[in-house]
């Protein structure tokens, strides 16, 4: 069920309905409490500064009718621009990165301020004309109602609507500014390499003592999807917690971010009690799955979002090497904290210190392999970045210990072997 919740929350994260809903909600809210204000006349005393209050209904109307109608066209206006900036980003950045703005909270808060501000507005405006009907039916038309507080507050939501759209003016370029996207997704992949690594939520076990006891042998199933889509979000805690109840080991079949069908393997359940189906329900119940890929968990979804940025910067219709470079500066910054991990464990713990819980190793070799054996064949063709990424490389085997050098000094090679061939056997010996 948690992880059903932390999926739900991260849509919520990347949609533009929920912030505006609750900024509209807080709107009814304060348009309640002003109006009650307004009725305990606190601000009668105040009535000779004319600036500050409205002194008839037809003027209040006309204020009110002012600010609504500014507050829903800038709403209009900020609208379009986000969705200019999301459709840059599909095409210019690539697919996966429009999420990246769909989260961006001062898009979501600009366009939550103003349609609240406006609903605001018209509150207000509804509780002056109708005040006016009733002071018509009692047969009191000099009785005028105009509420001062309501009046002030509405002029002081203007002020701030003001100071919003500059800003909002001033964030939309800098959100698409390709500088500021590379480092978006750089600085998650750094947190969540720094909170996933090392990784698991129990104590690591060492990767020689992984040997499941052969008793857990005499009961092995997998437990299948109950649904399709990809991995987004899993409860790895409660999975150990589940093996500890039930005295089993579980395997992941299924990584983060795969797209599994119905019925495809999750895990692999060693037990040495027959397992039932309401140990399976509740092992399907700690994924959730989703129509895409996102970064709360996937630390590869956002090497891959670095990795298409740099594809699409080297492509012959952008040829764009210092964004190619941009990136690998992030990747570089990356691989340099797992270096500074602790190598992880396929195997997890229990509070008992009974393992429980095998899971894919993916540690530096694999992040390392993945970036640069992925992009290899774009950097060989383009001299600037060639000469970047094998000096990344270069400080790589000489900052990450001897114990990878090796792994740093083969993709060196490989890399310098293949940029030779695209450059006519340019030499790059210099930068090894």
């Amino acid at each position: 069920m948690k992880s059903q919740i932390l999926n739900f929350v991260s849509e919520v994260r990347s949609s533009y309905w929920y912030t505006p809903l609750m900024m509209l909600v807080m709107a009814v809210f304060l348009a309640t409490l002003t109006i009650q204000l307004d009725e305990l006349h606190l601000l009668d005393r105040f009535d000779k500064i004319g600036w500050l209050l409205g002194g008839h209904p037809d003027g209040a109307r006309s204020f009110l009718s002012t600010i609504a109608t500014a507050m829903i066209t800038v709403a209009s206006v900020t609208f379009s621009m986000t969705l200019l900036a999301v459709t840059f980003a599909g095409s210019q950045i690539g697919p996966r990165l429009t999420t990246n703005f769909m989260r961006d909270r001062v898009n979501q808060r600009t366009l939550g301020f103003f349609v609240a501000a406006f609903l605001y507005c018209l509150l207000i405006l509804r509780t002056i004309v109708q005040n006016d009907a009733e002071n018509m039916l009692a047969s009191n038309p000099g009785e005028l109602y105009i509420p001062q507080i309501s009046l002030l507050v509405a002029l002081i939501i203007a002020i701030i609507g003001l100071l919003v759209l500059v800003y909002y003016i001033h964030h939309v370029p800098n959100s698409i500014n390709m500088s500021n996207v590379i480092s978006s997704v750089g600085k998650t992949l750094f947190n969540q390499a720094d909170k996933q690594y090392p990784s698991g939520v129990a104590e690591g076990a060492k990767n020689a003592e992984i040997d499941i006891s052969p008793s857990y042998h005499k009961h092995l199933i997998t437990v299948p999807s109950h649904s399709f889509g990809y991995i987004r979000i899993l409860d790895t805690r409660r999975l150990i917690e589940l093996a500890k109840d039930h005295d089993c080991v579980f395997q992941f079949q299924s990584d983060m971010g795969d797209f599994v069908t119905i019925s495809t393997p999750l895990l692999l359940v060693y037990s040495c009690n027959p397992v039932s189906d309401k140990l399976i329900e509740q092992c399907q119940k700690t994924y959730a799955l989703g129509n895409e890929r996102n970064q709360e968990q996937d630390l590869d979804f956002l090497v891959n979002e670095l990795i298409e940025i740099i594809v699409r910067a080297l492509s012959p219709g952008i040829n764009d090497p210092f964004t190619a470079i941009n990136a690998f500066d992030w990747l570089h910054l990356f691989l340099n904290k797992m270096a500074s991990k602790s190598q992880p464990s396929r195997a997890y713990k229990d509070s008992e210190g009974q393992v429980r819980l095998l899971t894919p190793l993916k540690g530096l070799a694999y992040y390392t392999d993945m970036i640069f054996t992925n992009t290899r064949l774009y950097v060989c063709k383009d001299y600037i970045a060639t000469v970047h990424v094998l000096r990344v490389l270069r400080q790589l085997s000489m900052s990450t210990g001897k114990n990878n050098q090796t792994l740093f000094d083969t993709h060196a090679d490989a890399l310098s072997n293949d940029a030779k061939k695209g450059m006519n056997n340019m030499s790059f010996v210099e930068f090894l």
